[in-house]
């Protein structure tokens, strides 16, 4: 995992939170493995993981409703068979209300406000969604997210962030603005390239062309 500081103007980061734009750090995070990045303000700090498939863990400075966004990164196979045009149709299929329902069974008393397809994180296509639910590892508050999910190539990337509900509104512009410096590593060219279909496997050409003789390839 690789950190580094760097300086940025951020210009209504913390309107609702200072009440003025700020002169204010980011580091600038990037996981190993993924290679999925993001940047979050330096007073944040990290946790420990919460769930297996956790790469991300961070909280804001305890004001008591305990801000807190995690990037979660998922193994998924299912539909690198399809050509990239058909990436909006497996979105629809697989990440969209079904998924976010399913997602939401991991919380207590959770419940799916809103589920906005057509969006997602850096290069993937996915959706979003806003879920209310009391935590199982916190001190029990209501809580609500904003939850985004991307498939790109093999990998389904989850980022979400929460705090007590009642302050989620001050705190949703600076989820929103993590969640829009999340990239991943480029690994399809976004023009098109054809069907692919693996050619060498097809044997030996022949062609006659003249009597008695046979070019081969």
């Amino acid at each position: 995992m690789k950190v580094f500081l760097r300086s940025a103007l951020i210009g209504l980061l913390f309107l609702g939170i200072t009440g003025a734009s700020a002169q204010a750090h980011e580091f600038f995070w990037q996981d190993a493995k993924s290679k999925a990045s993001l940047s979050y303000p330096d007073t944040w700090r990290m946790i420990h993981h919460q769930k297996p498939d956790e790469v991300l863990s961070i909280v804001a400075p305890d004001d008591g409703s305990m801000p807190m966004c995690r990037l979660r990164v998922r193994e998924d196979l299912r539909n690198v068979i399809y050509p990239r045009r058909y990436a909006a149709n497996v979105q629809h299929i697989d990440f969209s209300r079904d998924f976010w329902d399913a997602y939401a069974g991991e919380f207590l008393n959770a419940n799916v406000d809103k589920v906005q397809d057509n969006s997602g994180l850096g290069r993937g296509y996915g959706s979003y969604a806003h879920i209310s639910y009391i935590p199982d590892a916190l001190p029990a508050m209501q809580r609500r997210a904003l939850a985004f999910v991307s498939l790109y190539r093999d990998k389904a990337y989850i980022f979400e962030c929460s705090s007590e509900r009642s302050a989620f509104e001050t705190w949703y512009p600076t989820f929103r603005h993590i969640a829009d410096s999340i990239d991943f590593r480029k690994e399809i060219h976004e023009l098109p390239g054809g069907d692919y279909r693996y050619f060498p496997g097809d044997g030996v050409l022949r062609i006659h062309n003249e009597p008695g003789k046979v070019a081969v390839y």
